[in-house]
């Protein structure tokens, strides 16, 4: 953000500055590749401070406001895609790195979570593969 708006005064900041800010980052800008998601946060993050600047009576308007997600980087959609064993071993290493800001109550909770989620898809596939005409 700071190479568009970084410099210039609050007031003189427009909503095409913002766009071109977050065009820039859903659609790469430079070698960086595009990052639609990160441009959604990017859009929220922009509201919230300049609402909190209202508050405190520096810009007159907050040039962010009239954005949606589909002007940033569009809606997102949640993936359904279960964890391969790979990433589920790099997320609780991960996290074992960090046990004051990751509590061992949470580390429980996701691992019970990705065991739920795995028992859940293992009965799914079994009901789908399953011949309900006693061909099995």
């Amino acid at each position: 953000m700071a190479w568009r708006i970084g410099k210039v005064e609050l007031d003189k900041i427009r909503p095409l500055d913002i766009d071109e800010i977050l065009l820039d980052i859903a659609n790469s800008y430079g070698d960086k590749p595009p990052k639609p998601t990160i441009s959604n946060d990017v859009m929220r993050m922009l509201k919230r401070i300049f609402d909190h600047g209202l508050k405190l009576d520096v810009p007159q308007f907050n040039p962010a406001s009239p954005f949606r997600p589909k002007d940033a980087g569009g809606e997102e959609q949640a993936t359904n895609d279960p964890m391969i064993e790979t990433e589920v071993v790099e997320f609780f290493t991960k996290l074992r790195v960090i046990p004051a800001q990751f509590s061992r109550e949470n580390y429980l909770a996701c691992a019970l979570l990705i065991a739920m989620r795995q028992i859940r898809l293992s009965i799914l596939t079994r009901f789908l593969n399953h011949n309900f005409h006693g061909n099995h």
